[in-house]
């Protein structure tokens, strides 16, 4: 393979590894949606659209920032389709921008994870990944500037570290950065391909070439690059304080699948329902022979509504060491009441700045580095570390109480409980709401059973975890607008409606049921996370409630069922499951290994289009393949013509430069039929050498005799040969002789006859070289000149048709330049 198709070949895999590259990278950004998988077709349509134009681009001879112009312009097309789901009319365009737009106030007021469709984030992330995608593909394979792909890759890697404040799983860290490893092997034997080439020895009676081959990157440099690669995947495991959070060292240290970051419980809550790996987290274990399962392991408790972001958040309080909390029993139960140990084990996946405990402790033996919250009843730590691969042991009692002890309570809340009571700035309508739903209610008992029934009725309220919010008052759309949510929203709104209630309220984070592996062992995994409200009643402590629909929590507590002749005891309610202990009741049904994600939505809604995202359907889906591959097609045909026709190009343009066009095109048409044309040489000297591979190309083949012998180098082959280069000579060395027929002439038709005497015997030695040879269509289709991509200039090609004089008479085919001057 000439030098051309070798450099050609190069750019095209330095544009197909930087999009690969980028691509991988962009699997970073996978907690800012509740869908990350959809996002990888898009990416990779506008990867091949950018690089089949790319590649047609730079066949041209176009400026580097023209190129990159074309491209962008490109990458705007590509948004167009992806996003708009149209051709790129005004119409299209216009719709684009609006689906950015909502995109940018859904990302304003939603925290991550995001759904993608109907006010989600997919405009946005697609518009990055295309940007993202055309940044590489200028830098790497336009500019050919290499090591420069690392920023922008860096970039993309730094964006969920920052908004997330999680790193990318180490298995992305490493793919990226070997293809940027192989990106710069491909870059720096291009720029050592057109430095020079290694001297390679000749041997006795062997045709000359075009030189030897590319001298590649050497081996040590590409094993340091692999080195520096796997370091830095290691090293953050080596230093326990190096966390700087751009990988995911519980990932690495080999948690099941991808690992789960929780340090803002709400946060971070969506992201590890919904995500598609059910990564096992927690193991539990008691010796206790008649223990039933663990349920409703807590997290953390929620205290704070934040009615401007619509979250609940820790708030503040004292925290006290884990040697001096002082666990006492829990208010509310009795001396009596029976207690269970529970050793506790988090895997390397679950990296948590929480601690997950049993309700009501009495006990707990952890690392010291936890931190008790009496506000929240829970264990946090912020000097880094985390609960990943730390165990813990705990004893819970199990205090038992009914309906009729919360209905005796009363409202005789203590002082210190006033925070849990406050709601600022919640729309008032959430009040009137609440009263309407408890109007027949007697007891705040009575009322929060009236609230969870109207939560969990089937005909008011749907589970949903793709739900997103378009406005900057998320609660107030689910009360009043979608009715949809997950257990955050369910738990949220409860809690909120009993504080407008006068009824002291939290949400806690925490598990559902486990799955039992063996007697007295059982597992939670990150589809078991939950959020519920906790109310609190004077003399028993705080109370958990269920408002989330059965389709996720499918049991409530024996205490919290409604009166019958209240309000909320429809037909479309779901039906409490008596339970002895109230607090470890568990759902019986509850999913523990299927993704809550995968169950059906109610009333024929899978799949269902809200409006905001278009077409609905498989519609966009075919608009978006038909469309990417209407692009290819022309790309590709493109990409097909591109070369004959600028060879054309190139054909006219050096039939108007006389002799030294004529010897540039014997030159083309050589390479374009892969015969070697030796660099850097003088016309003799050039003459000579294309005469010696000649020769040594029929003796090699034998074929000097026979029906079909291709033509020997005899003199009358080689005339054509020794005029032009003659004739080359003397206009480039000789001095004008005035009124001889061989010297080039400044106008008129002695120049028109010695330009077309050159280009004859350009055409019979190339002729006569090329007879037999076969090729013609591929040196038609795809010229080896083109795709070296020479620029010509005046007075001949760089390197290898303007020829520098001689400094000695070089030697030429028939005799000397001296004798055969004298000749003539």
């Amino acid at each position: 393979m000439s030098p051309g198709p070798a450099r050609f070949v190069r750019q095209l895999l330095l544009g197909l590894l930087a999009a690969a590259a980028t691509i991988v990278t962009l699997q970073s950004w996978r907690g800012f949606t509740v869908r990350p998988d959809d996002l990888v077709g898009p990416a990779l349509v506008a990867a091949a659209g950018l690089l089949v134009t790319g590649t047609a681009l730079r066949l041209l001879p176009l400026p580097a920032v023209v190129v990159a112009s074309l491209q962008l312009a490109v990458a705007g097309v590509l948004v167009v389709v992806l996003v708009g789901g149209s051709l790129p009319t005004p119409g299209g365009v216009a719709e684009t921008l609006d689906r950015i737009r909502l995109a940018l106030e859904v990302a304003q007021v939603q925290p991550p994870p995001v759904p993608l469709d109907g006010g989600g984030i997919r405009a946005l992330l697609v518009v990055g990944a295309v940007l993202f995608l055309w940044i590489a593909d200028t830098v790497a394979a336009t500019l050919r500037v290499g090591p420069a792909l690392g920023l922008p890759l860096l970039a993309a890697f730094s964006l969920p570290v920052t908004i997330l404040r999680t790193g990318a799983p180490w298995w992305i860290f490493a793919t990226a950065s070997l293809l940027y490893v192989a990106v710069l092997a491909l870059h720096e034997a291009d720029d050592l391909g057109r430095w020079g080439r290694r001297v390679v020895a000749r041997r006795q009676g062997a045709p000359h070439t075009a030189g030897g081959a590319a001298s590649g990157p050497p081996v040590a440099g590409t094993a340091v690059a692999v080195t520096a690669v796997g370091l830095a995947l290691v090293a953050p495991l080596a230093v326990p304080v190096l966390d700087l959070g751009l990988l995911d060292r519980a990932g690495l240290r080999g948690g099941a699948g991808s690992a789960v970051v929780l340090r803002e419980p709400t946060a971070d809550l969506q992201g590890d329902l919904t995500r598609g790996d059910d990564v096992d987290l927690l193991e539990i274990t008691t010796d206790d022979p008649g223990a039933a399962a663990p349920t409703y392991l807590r997290i953390g408790g929620l205290n704070d509504f934040d009615a401007d972001e619509q979250q609940w958040r820790p708030g503040g309080g004292d925290e006290r060491a884990l040697d001096e909390a002082r666990l006492q029993l829990p208010e509310g139960a009795r001396s009596g009441d029976p207690r269970v140990t529970w050793n506790i084990r988090a895997t390397d996946a679950f990296s948590s700045s929480w601690l997950p405990t049993p309700s009501n402790l009495t006990d707990i033996y952890a690392d010291s580095g936890w931190r008790y919250r009496p506000a929240g009843d829970d264990f946090t730590r912020d000097d880094g570390r985390t609960t990943a691969g730390q165990s813990w042991e705990t004893t819970e009692v199990l205090p038992s109480f009914t309906r009729e002890d919360l209905d005796a309570a009363g409202r005789d809340y203590p002082d210190r409980l006033a925070p849990f009571l406050a709601v600022p700035g919640v729309d008032p309508r959430i009040a009137e709401l609440a009263e309407t739903i408890v109007a027949d209610a007697t007891t705040p008992a009575d009322q929060a059973a009236e609230l969870q029934a109207f939560f969990r009725d089937r005909d008011e309220f749907r589970y949903d975890l793709q739900v997103s919010s378009s406005s900057d008052d998320s609660l107030t759309e689910f009360l009043f607008d979608s009715r949809a949510g997950y257990c955050q929203h369910f738990a949220s709104a409860m809690a909120v409606m009993a504080r407008e209630l006068g009824i002291p309220a939290r949400v806690a984070v925490g598990f559902l049921t486990p799955e039992v592996v063996a007697p007295g062992r059982w597992e939670l995994s990150a589809h078991d996370l939950h959020a519920w409200p906790e109310l609190y009643f004077p003399g028993i402590g705080w109370v958990r409630y269920e408002p989330t629909p059965g389709q996720r929590a499918s049991a409530t507590p024996d205490y919290s069922a409604p009166d019958p002749s209240g309000p909320g005891a429809t037909s479309g309610t779901d039906e409490p499951t008596p339970t002895s202990r109230p607090t470890t009741t568990a759902p019986t049904t509850g999913p523990t290994s299927a993704p809550p994600s995968s169950a059906a939505p109610d009333d024929g809604q899978e799949g269902a289009d809200d409006g905001r995202g278009g077409t609905g359907g498989m519609r966009p889906a075919v608009l978006l393949v038909v469309t990417g591959a209407g692009v290819g097609v022309v790309a590709l045909l493109a990409l097909l013509v591109a070369p004959r026709r600028i060879r054309e190009r190139q054909r006219r343009r050096r039939r108007a430069r006389g002799v030294e066009g004529a010897w540039n095109e014997l030159r083309a048409t050589l390479l374009d039929h892969r015969v070697p044309w030796p660099p850097d040489r003088s016309p003799a000297d050039t003459a000579r050498m294309l005469v010696e591979d000649w020769e040594a190309e029929v003796a090699d083949r034998g074929q000097s005799t026979g029906p079909d012998a291709r033509p020997v180098p005899d003199g009358a082959a080689l005339a054509p040969l020794e005029r032009l280069v003659t004739r080359l000579e003397l206009a480039r060395y000789a001095p004008p002789a005035v009124g001889s027929v061989d010297a080039p002439a400044s106008s008129g038709s002695g120049a028109s006859a010695q330009d077309d005497a050159a280009w004859s015997d350009a055409r019979a030695f190339a002729d006569g070289r090329l007879a037999g040879r076969g090729g013609a269509r591929r040196a038609r289709w795809l010229p080896t000149s083109v795709l070296a991509g020479r620029r010509e200039r005046r007075g001949g090609e760089p390197g290898l048709g303007a020829e520098a004089p001689a400094t000695t008479a070089p030697e030429v085919v028939g005799g000397s330049d001296e004798e055969e001057l004298a000749r003539r």
